[in-house]
């Protein structure tokens, strides 16, 4: 596979970047309290609600989406910006959800549930075949 320069390998497929980073977020969640917190203050209604709050997932999505397009992953019809604003704020909306329902030890899997739902609305048939949508395996 070509290499990206100092940045690292090129992933195989760029959609599977986009899962594995949301399950790297999410074991973050579960896991770390500050983070939790921190996220827990981005999402009620409240002076922490802001757009500042959105702009640094909004930008990773897009980045991560725009590869995905370059290396013609994705559908046509699929415009980053788009798709980003849509994936972060379903995110947001199961982590809610979670927290609401008092299932946080079941987000992994609401988040698997998401992308059942959203990526073959997003990746090639061809891609979607190849993605892991599950959390992955914990080493």
């Amino acid at each position: 596979m070509a290499q990206q320069g100092a940045a690292g390998p090129v992933p195989v497929y760029w959609s599977q970047v986009l899962v594995d980073v949301s399950y790297e977020y999410t074991t973050g969640i579960l896991d770390d309290p500050v983070l939790r917190a921190a996220v827990r203050l981005s999402i009620e209604p409240g002076p922490h609600l802001t757009q500042e709050s959105y702009r640094s997932p909004l930008g990773a999505v897009t980045s991560i989406l725009t590869a995905a397009r370059d290396a013609a992953e994705l559908q046509d019809h699929v415009v980053p910006e788009e798709a980003a604003r849509t994936l972060v704020g379903c995110y947001s909306g199961v982590q809610l959800l979670a927290l609401a329902l008092e299932e946080r030890d079941q987000l992994c899997g609401q988040v698997a549930g998401m992308w059942r739902l959203q990526m073959p609305g997003l990746a090639r048939p061809t891609v979607l075949d190849r993605l892991r949508l599950e959390r992955p395996p914990q080493t």
